[in-house]
């Protein structure tokens, strides 16, 4: 007798000792899709503003709460429970956000067609109750490249950045003279942080494209007879489909949005090497030369 009181005492001190060492590990952790993790974690602020969420570091991936981002940045949400997807807009971008799947879908609102999904490495997680995606999503979202994003000590900053498309940029005084199939144009090319800019107009019409512009979306639109191209003020993203497909070809990130210099409408000569298929010697660039060739 004197020993089962003996184990049931013993029994009962370790399982004392071993609650609050739970509830203790329990709560310096989170709760990932049901599993209790321990995670690096860092405060999310958006243009300067506490947005009062958390990012978290998740295998290599930083997730960050859809819902408190997409809103600080003017998204509106809306959800389709039978597809099991959100869908994020501003009136300007939007993406698909399917639950069960590492692949996002990034467009512009009003594009015919739809950029080709990327996979930014992992699916949407339930973290602590709340839906996170990665950073990349905004970031792609954005269009500002790595400047979208950033981390300092506990912190994480999403950038929207102030765009104006009147101002002037810091650009080389060095120049280039332009030729499209031999012929020179008047306007000429400009160095800007290490991407040589050359007139949007002038090279596309040569080329024999026609130009458009939507003023309310800050939106150039390239229609040629094989491809149509987007250019939007404000991101160095650049999206660009052919005219007898269906759906629109994935974004390419060409270092550098459009610019304003001298009231004309710079972008980078890489655009249209993409346009013509990137075809070797499509653009040719030397020390004070760019030669475009169709």
């Amino acid at each position: 007798m004197k020993r089962i009181i003996v184990l049931v005492l013993a029994l009962t001190t370790l399982l004392c000792v071993a609650v609050p060492a739970f509830a203790a590990e329990r709560s310096s952790g989170i709760i990932v899709d049901g599993k209790t993790e321990r995670a690096t974690s860092y405060e999310i602020i958006v243009d300067g503003k506490s947005t009062r969420a958390m990012a978290v570091a998740e295998e290599g991936t930083v997730m960050v709460p859809m819902k408190a981002v997409a809103k600080a940045l003017g998204y509106k949400i809306s959800y389709n429970a039978s597809e099991r997807a959100y869908h994020l807009e501003n009136g300007k971008r939007a993406c698909d956000i399917f639950l069960n799947s590492s692949v996002y879908s990034v467009y512009s609102v009003g594009c015919i067609g739809m950029a080709a999904p990327a996979d930014l490495g992992s699916k949407p997680l339930l973290i602590s109750g709340t839906v996170h995606v990665p950073v990349k999503l905004f970031q792609a979202l954005l269009g500002n490249g790595d400047k979208a994003v950033k981390i300092e000590g506990e912190c994480l900053y999403i950038n929207t950045k102030s765009h104006d498309d009147d101002r002037e940029p810091d650009v080389k005084p060095g120049q280039y003279t332009i030729r499209v199939d031999g012929k020179k144009l008047k306007e000429k090319g400009y160095m800007k942080e290490g991407t040589v800019m050359v007139p949007l107009k002038s090279v596309a019409r040569a080329l024999g494209y026609r130009v458009s512009y939507n003023s309310s979306a800050k939106r150039y639109q390239l229609k040629g007879k094989l491809n149509v191209c987007s250019v939007e003020f404000g991101s160095s993203i650049y999206t660009m489909r052919s005219t007898n497909a269906i759906g629109m070809s994935a974004p390419t990130d060409l270092g550098s949005e459009p610019m304003r210099l001298n009231k004309v409408t710079y972008v980078p000569a890489e655009l249209f090497r993409m346009l013509l298929g990137n075809a070797e010697g499509a653009v040719t660039i030397s020390d004070k030369r760019i030669d475009i060739e169709k």
